[in-house]
Parts: structure tokens; sequence; C-alpha cells
């Protein structure tokens, strides 16, 4: 479910999602124009929830981007210890 959509100051345009089990993913730098969702929406894999930009402050000197993190109960971790080496993999073009 779609918990926040919202422009940080740094990071740009982002889109906060819940899941089950305490995760919540956060997707950050998108184009502002292209926030394809809602707070409350469902979201399902696949949901196109917007697309790269610029939008993040502190990122423009970089590539057009997404900045993705997730937390587990409030704590940030390391996203590729929950991603398995499949979606790595795609995510990389590999």
């Amino acid at each position: 479910v779609v918990t926040k959509v919202y422009s940080d100051p740094f990071l740009g345009k982002t889109v906060e999602v819940s899941h089950e089990g305490g995760i919540t993913t956060i997707y950050s730098n998108l184009d502002a124009g292209s926030v394809a969702v809602s707070v409350g929406d469902t979201v399902l894999l696949g949901t196109l929830l917007g697309k790269v930009g610029d939008s993040s402050l502190s990122e423009l000197a970089d590539e057009a981007h997404l900045h993705f993190a997730l937390k587990v109960n409030g704590v940030s971790v390391n996203p590729l210890d929950y991603i398995n080496e499949q979606s790595q993999k795609a995510s990389l073009g590999i």
C-alpha cells in the first residue's frame, strides 16, 4: 500500500510503499510529473510508481537514476540483503 508521496528537499520526488512484515520500500529521484500512484493505492508486482527523473538536489551531478531504500520496522537496512540474486542481476541488465 502506498503510504506516502512527497517531495524530499534532498532526494526529490519520493514514493513510500508499506509491505507485510514491517517492510517499507522507498523510491526517490522520480520525475515529478510522472508519479502514477496516490496514498492509499494498493500496488502489485509491476505497478508503475513513476519514472526515473532528476528531482534529487543532492544527486544532480549524477545521471538520472532511481534512489531505492528499504526499511524494516523503521530501521534502514541494506536492500541487497533482501533482494534475491536473480532480481539483482535483472536490475543491472545482466
